[in-house]
């Protein structure tokens, strides 16, 4: 059961890369938060397929990275575009090497402006995971960073303050999570178990870093019963190349899916999951301050609730957000805490009428002002589209608004922010019959706490300047048909 299970967790994982009661929405205009038109970042064959877990990132400097993944001559690659300010973008680069199939890839920036890149190379019988960086002017020579024995599916990585990477992936072969560490992404320390259990095998790691250096990794394992039903368990790390008791955070028997981390500055570190088989709520969480032990479960939402999504900014405030109802028509709902344990009442954001697709993205600055994205689809199911709301105090929103009413179909928003108020969001989109990869920006008003922004070099080429296309085949042309039954069949099964 375990093997099928993962299998079509591992599918619909990669189609979709392609109790409260919500209170009314309040009317709090912010007119001056706008975004920009749309722009194409690329058009290029295929960027929903398998769209990698963070294919936009964004370093201390300002400097954005966006990827995806491209054909080459008939090779599955990795490519990536760069900015400083959301607008002018370099021209895409290939980072990841020529004649070999990658998939998987994850993204991890340091304080330096340095990005490395991490992927499963799949030419050879088994998956390896190799890597490279972005020094801040060109990516330097990819590196095998796991030997050809071994069956490596998933892996996470981020970098902490002083640079130091960590990656952890799963391991089918011995059926660990593992973990190794680098100071420049080019060399990397021989693999540690985090923990290993061939009865549960686990699998699909996460990782975050506070900015004590303190990581905290969260993972699927089975529940060890006959049932083989999905726990959620973690590990903390307080020195490099060591890992604190694994902890079981869900319950055994209730089936944890679609989990998610989040840590704050200070070290409050919060996990959620959707509770499949469970009574009451389905959306559950725990907290760990400063890796403390956790927290007791807490409960979100209604019985038939998904997609929980967690971020965390500056302010140290923790938002949870996750669409109410089985097939997200009851809205999306949030809501914050500052402590992991006290949350305020869930607020409805999104418009009556909309159904809610997949987990919503959200952003924070320094002066505890959000900005949330979330793909949506209309009562008749005709059309995908991305809104976005605003908030200055995370209970108050503002109406959505549509970031591209002009596309056929638009999906899987992602969105980072910059130190000076400055918003960026890139998402994937059809358009008569072509498959794009679009972007547009936002400048909030100015942040009181937040440095003055500067005047930012122009990058490289403008969106407006990269005119390849690509005529869609007719499968692609039905992807939104499949991506509602797909996604309706992730919460059915999950």
């Amino acid at each position: 059961m375990k093997k099928s299970r993962r299998g079509v967790v591992a599918t619909i994982a990669a189609l979709a890369m392609f109790a409260g009661i919500s209170a009314p929405q309040a009317a709090f205009a912010l007119e001056d938060w706008t975004w920009s038109a749309p722009e194409n970042l690329l058009t290029a064959e295929f960027p929903y397929d398998n769209l990698p877990n963070a294919p936009l990132v964004i370093d201390s400097q300002g400097r954005m990275m966006a990827m995806w993944k491209s054909v080459d001559d008939n090779f599955y690659r990795m490519a990536a575009r760069t900015s400083l300010n959301g607008v002018d973008w370099t021209e895409p680069e290939y980072f990841t090497p020529a004649n070999q199939d990658v998939s998987e890839a994850v993204l991890a920036a340091d304080n330096s402006g340095r990005v490395t890149a991490m992927w499963l190379d799949n030419s050879g019988n088994d998956p390896t995971i190799w890597s490279t960086t972005y020094d801040g002017e060109a990516w330097l020579p990819a590196v095998q960073v796991t030997p050809n024995e071994g069956r490596y599916d998933n892996m996470a990585l981020v970098a902490d303050s002083t640079g130091l990477l960590t990656a952890v992936w799963d391991n089918g072969t011995t059926c660990s999570i593992e973990s190794s560490r680098s100071t420049d992404g080019q060399t990397w320390a021989t693999p540690v178990p985090v923990t290993t259990d061939l009865d549960r095998c686990p699998w699909e790691p996460q990782i975050v870093v506070d900015d004590s250096d303190r990581l905290t990794a969260i993972w699927n394992a089975d529940d060890g019963q006959v049932t083989e039903y999905i726990v959620v368990e973690a590990s903390t790390s307080t020195t490099p190349g060591s890992w604190g008791p694994v902890e079981v955070l869900s319950t055994v028997g209730e089936d944890a899916r679609e989990s998610t981390l989040v840590t704050t500055a200070d070290g409050l570190a919060v996990a959620a999951w959707t509770s499949n088989q469970g009574t009451g709520p389905a959306i559950k969480s725990r907290s760990s301050q400063s890796g403390a032990t956790w927290s007791p479960i807490e409960s979100h939402g209604g019985e038939s609730d998904v997609s929980p999504s967690l971020s965390a900014g500056p302010s140290g405030t923790v938002l949870l957000s996750w669409a109410a109802g089985v097939d997200g028509s009851d809205g999306l709902l949030v809501r914050s805490s500052n402590d992991g344990v006290s949350w305020t009442a869930p607020v409805r954001i999104s418009p009556e009428g909309d159904q809610v697709l997949d987990r919503a993205r959200l952003s924070e600055d320094s002066c505890g002002q959000f900005v949330a994205l979330w793909m949506a689809t209309d009562e008749a199911q005709s059309t995908f589209f991305i809104h976005s709301s605003t908030s200055v105090n995370g209970v108050d929103w503002s109406s959505p608004i549509n970031l591209d009413s002009a596309a056929d179909l638009s999906m899987f928003p992602r969105i980072v922010e910059d130190a000076y108020g400055r918003v960026t969001a890139v998402w994937v989109s059809l358009n008569d019959a072509t498959v794009l990869l679009q972007t547009s920006t936002m400048t909030k008003p100015a942040c009181p706490s937040s440095p003055e922004a500067p005047v930012l070099a122009n990058t490289g080429a403008d969106a407006a300047d990269i005119t390849t296309t690509l005529t869609v085949s007719a499968g692609l042309l039905a992807v939104g048909a499949v991506m509602v039954a797909t996604l309706r069949r992730r919460r059915t099964i999950r």
